[in-house]
């Protein structure tokens, strides 16, 4: 490698190891109990059980493998890393509550083994410099990205009853050996038909309907997105930095809240309610809409509502000067740093969620001036 003096790093590492998760409780595998305050016997004060123990109960501990490279090339002009993992969590450990019938007498403190979970990916940060002149101008630029999936399996249908209650609740989530943790379920909604206003569901079979029922329940989306991450730049002038952040997301779906419970699951007219719910609803025969019927005040839970979610978000912007010259000494000053700084500068997004009054978004600007005496 004498001869490839481009590199200026070049490693490969491989890592493996067991993690455990210390934070089940000290007292799962074992019962618990409180005193009755007066509530006394012939043996002394009475007790009842507080929490019921699992003696049966194994540790939830993950083996994770990992495979990077490092990098760095023309005297780290170019550096970074990129690594894959695999790791398995297996036994998981779920509280009983949702999982056992209620007469087994058992709360959420009593926790069960239940499958195991694996999660493949990969995460990778690359630093360039396209400029470098150390006593004048300094550009870098710097990526991030990752990206994972993880399945469940060997539940079987252990946890069939918090797949029931996701139903009943109108949960997007199930646990189910073969999906993972992100996947989101629903009935395949195929649209508004033109003629009635009424939407138009995807039965398992393939073949259409205007009855919605969740036994046609499917995977319609995983919310973990194909790639996420952030990029960074910072470009230095002699005492004068300016500094921002991108923080960007490809892929992914994610339930827009926003259409269905501001369009058109909006109960009475006189709530508050999104605009799209009056302009952009089916109102005549032939109109081709996104949502039913303007008569219609409740909705079915569809794929209608899940969409892919791409965005790129300004997260930060800053410029900050800094001087230690001459002058300041005849101020009786050492130092001078002046930082101004700014958040959420934009959004950009595919789709139009609500972050209005519930979740407001934050964009602030701050001024700071550091003096050293």
């Amino acid at each position: 490698m004498k001869k490839a003096s481009f590199f200026s790093l070049l490693k490969l590492r491989v890592n493996a190891g067991y993690t455990g998760n210390e934070n089940l409780g000290q007292f799962s595998s074992i019962s618990t109990y409180s005193y009755l305050t007066g509530n006394n016997n012939n043996f002394g004060q009475g007790v009842t059980v507080a929490s019921l123990g699992n003696p049966s109960l194994d540790w939830q501990r993950t083996f994770q493998t990992s495979y990077g490279l490092d990098l760095g090339f023309w005297h780290n002009r170019v550096s970074g890393y990129i690594e894959y993992f695999d790791k398995k969590t297996d036994p998981l450990t779920v509280g009983a509550e949702g999982t056992l019938p209620s007469s087994a007498g058992t709360g959420s403190k009593y926790v069960l083994n239940v499958g195991h979970l694996s999660t493949r990916g990969w995460t990778l940060n690359i630093r360039v410099q396209p400029v470098n002149i150390p006593s004048g101008i300094v550009w870098s630029i710097g990526i991030m990205g990752s990206r994972y999936k993880s399945l469940y399996g060997g539940l079987a249908d252990k946890l069939a009853k918090l797949n029931e209650d996701q139903t009943k609740n109108k949960g997007l989530l199930r646990f189910t050996d073969g999906y993972s943790p992100d996947d989101l379920w629903a009935v395949v909604s195929r649209g508004i038909d033109p003629a009635t206003g009424n939407e138009i569901f995807q039965k398992k079979d393939g073949t259409l309907t205007f009855n919605y029922t969740t036994d046609d329940i499917v995977k319609v989306g995983n919310s973990r997105p194909t790639v996420e991450g952030g990029i960074n730049t910072t470009l230095s002038y002699k005492n004068l930095s300016l500094n921002g952040t991108l923080r960007y997301r490809i892929g992914g779906y994610v339930y827009n809240e926003a259409l269905y419970n501001k369009v058109e699951n909006v109960g009475y007219v006189a709530e508050n309610l999104d605009k799209r719910a009056l302009y952009d609803r089916w109102q005549k025969p032939g109109d081709i809409a996104q949502f039913s019927n303007i008569k219609n005040t409740t909705a079915n839970l569809s794929s209608r509502f899940i969409q892919k979610d791409n965005h790129l978000i300004g997260e930060s912007l800053s410029l900050s000067w800094y001087t230690n010259a001459q002058w300041l000494h005849a101020l009786k000053l050492q130092s001078l740093n002046i930082t101004m700084y700014t958040n959420d500068v934009f959004r950009l997004e595919k789709i139009k969620t609500e972050r209005g009054i519930d979740y407001p978004y934050a964009r602030t600007g701050s001024l700071s001036i550091n003096v050293s005496f």
